[in-house]
């Protein structure tokens, strides 16, 4: 049985939902065109035949739509400078084949909780930075932003040396 069909049978008996892609290539594809919280988590090889996985989490890493999608290392490559290079790329974790179930699953479901408590956190920030610049009653911008926004038009009045008017 291949290591693909093992992982999709694991982690689908454990409740999760799995879609899998055979190429680095179709992977960044997939992850691109994907609604954001469509994909909660990205269990990556190493070896791949287009794209090496350390390409694949590099990629992933420094794009702002997947930068914060976990990234879990499962394979082979199991030399520490095999794994440093990994997390150093931007993996969350890593997990040398063979590996023990169970300790695949739990991994899935720490780094699956982290980011569901990241996902919060970034809803409760923007909520707040919300309700710190509108009134909550009538839903317009309330004195604090309107500072804000004077500083800014006022910088920008002087750098590019124009006149600002306020009525």
């Amino acid at each position: 049985k291949k290591v693909s069909d093992f992982l999709i049978e694991l982690l689908s008996e454990a409740g999760h939902q799995v879609r899998i892609e055979y190429g680095g290539q179709a992977a960044l594809d997939r992850l691109a065109t994907a609604e954001r919280a469509e994909i909660d988590l990205v269990l990556l090889d190493v070896n791949l035949p287009d794209i090496d996985g350390f390409t694949v989490a590099r990629r992933l890493k420094s794009d702002p739509a997947t930068e914060h999608l976990p990234i879990i290392m499962v394979t082979g490559h199991h030399r520490s400078i095999d794994v440093l290079h990994g997390l150093e790329l931007g993996a969350d974790d890593y997990i040398a084949k063979p590996f023990d179930p169970r300790e695949l699953i739990a991994r899935v479901s720490v780094h699956l909780q982290l980011k569901k408590m990241r996902d919060e956190l970034t809803a409760k920030n923007q909520l707040l930075e919300r309700l710190s610049s509108t009134d909550d009653l009538t839903g317009l911008a309330n004195r604090r932003h309107f500072f804000a926004v004077l500083d800014k038009e006022m910088d920008r009045a002087r750098r590019h040396k124009n006149s600002l008017s306020l009525v």
